[in-house]
């Protein structure tokens, strides 16, 4: 109708496209894709933790046995030092008592330079492994008694070897050091006893340092368990207790609503009975107001009302 009116024939109305009409799906055929937005991921569900595992982090939080890391890395250090020492003091001990009772530094100048040399290293590097023997077998004596006769036979060998090195080195220190005096008399005592003071404190440090007690684990497992069931004991007694304090604030307040309750009850009935004496005057006083009861409240105006006219005609009506 647009074309047969003048005034509309040079204006424009866009057009909307219509949207398009929904194809109907056939069958065994997949429906379409859908621009659908992807829920939002949900956070990730929050470990629980038992009382138990509170307790065990709690209990094992106390470190009063618990090795700092500085002082993990020395206990370490020395550890390796104690390996190492033996074996070091081994090979220069052995070279110093070749060189001396073979008159040569030479290891293959001849047969008796060979000879000297191999039997001085391998008794200082027996001394080295008497320390590693002894100090294992101590050890393992704490945890077995079986193993005292190789801990007796292991202290044997190692006093052996040390009494052999140092009379070794005892001689060939003393054309060195001419002992004339205090001084050098020290000199010499020093020289000659700390190679087997080194052996003696690493075999020490390996035994005692060295040494995993499965009777001190028990006990500490045993402390931590005591330690946990005291911590359960404690939190069942402050949930008693505020349990406790629950159960009494709700008797509180029940005894509280039951009082306001006797209180509205008691009210009501004083409001009935005055009621009923109200009801009881009223048809006694005012015979022809008895289909209308009055409550109190308007018993009390009727009655300021007609103590006013009473009052005003000085007679009284009974």
């Amino acid at each position: 109708m647009r074309w047969y009116n003048p005034l509309t024939w040079f204006t424009f109305t866009p057009q909307t496209p219509a949207a398009p009409a929904p194809q109907p799906q056939q069958i065994g055929q997949a429906p379409a894709a859908q621009n659908v937005a992807p829920a939002a991921p949900s956070a990730a569900p929050q470990p629980t933790i038992t009382p138990l595992e509170r307790h065990r982090r709690a209990v094992e939080g106390f470190d009063e046995d618990r090795e700092t890391l500085a002082e993990k890395a020395v206990r370490y250090l020395f550890l390796a030092l104690a390996y190492v020492l033996p074996f070091l003091v081994a090979l220069s001990v052995g070279k110093e008592i070749g060189d001396a009772y073979s008159s040569t530094a030479d290891y293959f100048a001849d047969g008796w330079s060979i000879g000297t040399h191999t039997v001085a290293y391998a008794g200082e590097l027996a001394l080295a492994m008497m320390v590693l023997s002894t100090a294992t077998a101590f050890r393992r004596y704490k945890a077995d008694a079986s193993y005292t006769p190789k801990l007796l036979s292991s202290v044997f060998f190692f006093l052996v070897f040390i009494i052999a090195s140092g009379l070794a080195q005892w001689f060939i220190a003393e054309q060195h050091i001419h002992p004339k005096n205090t001084a050098d008399l020290a000199a010499l005592i020093f020289r000659v006893a700390m190679p087997p003071a080194v052996d003696i404190a690493s075999m020490l440090y390996l035994s005692i340092m060295g040494y995993k007690s499965l009777k001190k684990f028990l006990a500490e497992q045993q402390q931590k368990a005591e330690a946990i069931r005291l911590l359960n004991e404690a939190e069942l007694t402050i949930q008693a207790a505020q349990q406790e304090a629950e159960r009494r604030q709700k008797e509180a307040e029940q005894a509280l609503a039951m009082k306001e309750r006797r209180e509205a009850l008691l009210l009501r009935i004083e409001e009935i009975h005055s009621q009923a004496m109200i009801d009881t005057a009223q048809r006694a006083l005012l015979p022809g107001a008895g289909q209308q009861p009055l409550s109190l409240p308007v018993m009390a105006a009727s009655g300021q009302n007609g103590g006013a006219a009473n009052g005003s005609s000085g007679t009284f009506h009974a």
